[in-house]
């Protein structure tokens, strides 16, 4: 897994600061409490997070860039469906928990997306979003920010991709977030990261994050 993580940065231009040795030993929490039983921090350069809730995956993510911390949570969360009102409640009961600046949904299933839905898994706080509509039953993205916080100046969709670019406004940092939901056919998947490279590359001047769900399996087993 982390020689396929490490293939696709290559691809994507991603250059490692830090030794990756061991990175994904991190994302467990056992891999967590053996790094801090041994002096590590979690407060180290290209750290992320990620629990496994009893009704589904999501990730954290805290971005760090020119060597300090950008104090910018993201959840994203594949929720196979977002239009009952059970799941909506349980991603608000993880939005509620965790305080992300930015949440991103995958296969949302919704081919339109209003203020009150947003509302029922965001809350009553400030927020802004961008949405991309499914295809019929399949697919369907949206990222949500918290607008007291975060400043976003722009939106762009293209197919699987969401991509909005703004700014941490305590910080004054500048940011492009991709929100994909990649296709399973491998040469649709390759057609979608040609797509998503030279936008990476012409953004490398600013902190970015490109995460999602990739549908990749390297190994059967």
């Amino acid at each position: 897994m982390s020689e396929d993580v490490k293939e696709l940065g290559k691809v994507v231009g991603v250059k490692y600061q830090c030794d990756t040795s061991n990175t994904f030993n991190l994302l467990s929490g056992e891999g967590r409490r053996l790094w801090r039983a041994a002096g590590g921090s979690e407060t180290a350069n290209d750290v992320t997070g990620g629990e496994k809730a009893e009704w589904g995956v999501w990730s954290r993510w805290e971005l760090w860039w020119a060597g300090r911390e950008v104090l910018m949570k993201i959840l994203t969360y594949n929720v196979r469906g977002l239009g009952g009102g059970e799941k909506r409640e349980k991603v608000r009961r993880l939005v509620l928990d965790k305080h992300p600046l930015v949440l991103r949904l995958q296969e949302t299933k919704i081919q339109v997306m209003n203020d009150a839905m947003l509302r029922s898994v965001w809350g009553n706080n400030p927020v802004g979003y961008s949405y991309q509509p499914s295809s019929g039953a399949s697919g369907g993205l949206i990222t949500a920010w918290d607008a007291s916080r975060v400043d976003v100046w722009s939106s762009m969709s293209f197919k699987h991709v969401l991509i909005i670019k703004g700014m941490v406004i305590a910080l004054g940092v500048e940011f492009i977030l991709f929100n994909v939901y990649a296709p399973c056919d491998l040469a649709a998947k390759k057609e979608l990261w040609e797509r998503i490279q030279p936008l990476v590359l012409n953004n490398n001047d600013l902190c970015l994050c490109v995460c999602g769900d990739f549908n990749s399996v390297r190994y059967a087993e």
